[in-house]
């Protein structure tokens, strides 16, 4: 399959941020691939997309290795990896749609589910993987009103693995609720939803070590022209509020 033929972006809602931060590379990617085959249905005002758990995806190392810009071998071993991780890996939401259909679960109800279904699995003779999300997935990734965010298929999936992927999802975040050049919040929020709240004590360190270098990466591979930190409040002399500028080409 062509890469024209991949949907430029793809959708998902915030809640399964904390996941995608925590996934390797590959399983990452088969998440995205199949989020680009859900679906759609484009209106004036949005996408609508629609899953169906009884369906599962089929990912070819040929579209793999394309869309990843990697040769087979690396693509095939990629995809074994991520289907493997992706069976056994729980996922932990707010469960509004388990919710919806019990109204008798209290209010913080979690119900932890694994991400792939029965059916998951891949065959090295057609060099291809088939995932099936579990039925509790189309919460995550369809009937998106709010709360979600819009990725260019192409840069989430040739960003490496490590820092300057969650930096790009992130800030992919930002635009889709709205902040369309720039985010001001506290430092250690920051790092928060970067899943790194246990690491560079220092702000030094971070930005130096974390920020500066995914910032690189991100601005070389993707869709944006710059990314900038600025230090907005100091408490006691440490960095405390911040403000992230960015621009970027949405065509």
């Amino acid at each position: 399959m062509e890469i024209s033929a991949f949907p430029r972006k793809i959708y998902h809602r915030n809640d399964i941020r904390p996941a995608l931060i925590d996934m390797t590379l590959p399983s990452k990617r088969l998440i995205y691939m199949c989020l680009a085959k859900i679906k759609r249905k484009s209106t004036i005002d949005n996408v609508i997309l629609k899953f169906d758990s009884n369906q599962p995806f089929e990912i070819t190392v040929g579209d793999y290795a394309q869309l990843c810009d990697i040769d087979y071998s690396a693509a095939y071993r990629q995809m074994v990896e991520g289907v493997k991780e992706l069976r056994g890996y729980v996922l932990e939401t707010d469960n509004s749609l388990v919710k919806s259909k019990n109204k008798l679960l209290p209010e913080d109800w979690i119900e932890p589910f694994t991400i792939a279904d029965k059916g998951t699995g891949y065959s090295k003779g057609k060099g291809s993987v088939t995932i099936k999300f579990a039925e509790e997935m189309e919460y995550l990734v369809a009937g998106l009103e709010s709360g979600f965010t819009g990725q260019f298929l192409l840069s989430a999936l040739r960003l490496p693995t490590g820092n300057s992927g969650k930096l790009y999802l992130i800030l992919r975040e930002w635009i889709s609720s709205g902040h369309k050049n720039e985010k001001i919040l506290l430092v250690n929020d920051l790092k928060y939803e970067l899943g790194v709240s246990d690491m560079y004590e220092e702000f030094k360190d971070f930005n130096k070590t974390f920020f500066k270098r995914s910032a690189k990466t991100v601005i070389d591979r993707t869709e944006f022209l710059d990314i900038k930190l600025e230090i907005i409040k100091r408490r006691a002399r440490k960095a405390h509020l911040i403000k992230i500028s960015y621009t970027y080409n949405e065509n």
